[in-house]
Parts: structure tokens; C-alpha cells; sequence
């Protein structure tokens, strides 16, 4: 039977004020939007059930790399937007929308991402469940020790036979609380990967923020999990392994609050770690004797009162199966 180590180290991050939308994003920045080449792709969305605009991009990192940055901004005056953008990996949810003139952006660090914005990337809006048909710059995998394909020569760094570069993403939005106020919203998520080491750190703003993890459920030993969420308790961080709507008592399939079509399929019944507690800033290091494997998370986020805000997916490395 093969041995998991696991280790937690939680610290603090200083608090975000809320307030105006969009006032904390440094990250939805759009002034230093689509610096480089390929050039970005935009559209509007103006009707009945929404006015809102959509981008991606592709953008080059002197000191970085290649990265993706999507957005959606809400355009409208006085409604606020749920949106539903796979490809584009933003999920607002119905309960907690983006406010009017809300943003809601990821950005990506990618190996190579494509050199054109790829169709076949919709996005689906409004409680009636609107399409609009969309393109999004998608990452281009590159093994480890192998070329990437031009243009992105220039962006691959050496790769090392025992060290893995660090998978990470960034996520900032605004959504609307039960006392109508607009929060600001920021989650960052860091995986590296050294030898058969593992470390995946989370931060993210407000604090009181819930952090729903999934994969890690799956693929780790149900022993070694337990450990993990009772190093995390010692230091004042609840968790929880369950679905997301034992968790939250919301039927998500009946009251629609997030979509599970085929891009988000059967994460509705799929087990989540959750953490929350007063801290902002959790570390996860785990591995064992099985190489790190790239791979995708869900991410569920969620308010103080257990009510979904957004959900999307995270690059981390996990144990090979």
C-alpha cells in the first residue's frame, strides 16, 4: 500500500474592503488588456435578457509566460448577470450574480495557448437560459522536455527532469450579498511540483469566503485526507467532505443556480473538500511514491451563508493513478 504524506501551513492574508465594484480587481485591470500578439477577441451582447461584453485573449509575459484572460462585464445599469462560459471558465451563479457593472475575470498561465480564438466556446446567460456563440483562446498542452509549437517557442521555459514549473490561476469578480452590498472577490490557486512533492496554495479574499475543492477527494487516501482536515482544524479551519448540495441544502439540479451541462457534468453529485475560516491563506503539500500528474480541479466558491457565488476549474498536479 503506497504511502501519502500530507502537510498544512495556514497563514494570514490582510483583508479586502468591498465597496464600489470592481475597486480591489487590479486583476480585471482592462488598461493593460491584450498587450501582445494574438490580438484579443470581444463581443456585445445587448437584448431583452441582458447587455453585457465578453473578451479573451492570449498574452505574452516577458518574465511569465503565455497566459489567458477572459472576461465578462455586466453593461447593464441596473440588473444584475448570471452567466454560464465553460470555455471561457467563468460560472456566475443565479444567487449570487455579478452586480450592473460587475466584472467577472480569469487569468491563466498556460504552457502555449492557441494562436487564433477557438470556436465552439458559447456562452449561455439570463434565467431563461440564453446562448450566444463565442470564441476563446484555449491552452495547448506541452510535455515536459518537448518544443511547444510556434509561436510559443519563446514562452517554454527548461524543463527540469525533477521539477515542474508551478500551475497557476487567478480569478477576481464582484457579486451582490443578501444586504444588496457589492463584494469583491479573489481567489488565487498555486501548484508545484518537485520530485514526488506536491504543494497547492489557495488564497483568496473576503476571508469568510468557502473554498470547495474537488479532485483531491478522489485521488488521495481517504486516511491521509482525514489527517490533512485535522491539521487544518488546529488551526481554525473547517472542513467538510460531501457534495455540494448536502453541503449547502440546495438542490442545485431542481433550482438551477449553477449549470451542469456537458462541460460541468456530474459535479453536481461529485465530493468537494470544503475549507473555510478566518484565514485567507491555506497551503496543501501531499504526495506520494506515484509521480505528480497535471491535471484540472473543480472549484466551487461560495459565501458565509453557504450560498454559491461562482465556480470554475484550476490547474494543480495530483498523485499519478
Amino acid at each position: 500500500m503506497r504511502t501519502l504524506s500530507l502537510f498544512v501551513i495556514a497563514s494570514i492574508l490582510p483583508v479586502l474592503v468591498s465597496g464600489v465594484a470592481g475597486r480591489a480587481l487590479a486583476l480585471c485591470d482592462l488598461k493593460v488588456y491584450d498587450q501582445t500578439s494574438p490580438p484579443h477577441i470581444r463581443g456585445v451582447v445587448d437584448d431583452q435578457y441582458a447587455e453585457f461584453e465578453w473578451a479573451s485573449d492570449a498574452d505574452l509575459d516577458k518574465q511569465s509566460g503565455w497566459f489567458i484572460w477572459n472576461y465578462i462585464l455586466n453593461e447593464n445599469n441596473k440588473d444584475p448577470l448570471i452567466a454560464n462560459w465553460p470555455k471561457g471558465q467563468i460560472q456566475i451563479s443565479t444567487i449570487r450574480p455579478s452586480p450592473p457593472h460587475g466584472i467577472t475575470c480569469r487569468k491563466i498561465p498556460v504552457d502555449c495557448a492557441t494562436d487564433h480564438p477557438m470556436p465552439d466556446a458559447p456562452i449561455w446567460y439570463s434565467a431563461s437560459n440564453q446562448r450566444q456563440d463565442a470564441k476563446a483562446y484555449l491552452s495547448v498542452p506541452v510535455a515536459v522536455g518537448s518544443p511547444p509549437p510556434l509561436p510559443c517557442a519563446t514562452a517554454q521555459a527548461a524543463a527540469s527532469p525533477t521539477f515542474a514549473r508551478p500551475l497557476s490561476s487567478n480569478l477576481a469578480s464582484t457579486y451582490i450579498n443578501d444586504q444588496h452590498q457589492v463584494v469583491d472577490l479573489e481567489f488565487v490557486a498555486v501548484a508545484a511540483a518537485r520530485d514526488n512533492k506536491i504543494t497547492l496554495t489557495l488564497k483568496y479574499r473576503p476571508l469568510d469566503l468557502i473554498v470547495g475543492l474537488a479532485g483531491l477527494p478522489q485521488r488521495i487516501d481517504p486516511k491521509q485526507l482525514s489527517e490533512i482536515m485535522g491539521q487544518l482544524g488546529q488551526r481554525g479551519i473547517s472542513t467538510h467532505q460531501t457534495n455540494m448540495s448536502r453541503f449547502t441544502d440546495i438542490n442545485f439540479s431542481e433550482q438551477k443556480l449553477l449549470s451542469f451541462n456537458s462541460d460541468w457534468r456530474g459535479l453536481d453529485e461529485q465530493e468537494f473538500l470544503f475549507m473555510w475560516g478566518k484565514e485567507g491563506d491555506v497551503n496543501l503539500i501531499y504526495g506520494d511514491s506515484n509521480p505528480p500528474q497535471p491535471a484540472e480541479a473543480a472549484v466551487i466558491l461560495l459565501d458565509a451563508l453557504r450560498k454559491p457565488i461562482l465556480m470554475t476549474r484550476i490547474p494543480v498536479y495530483l498523485p499519478a493513478r
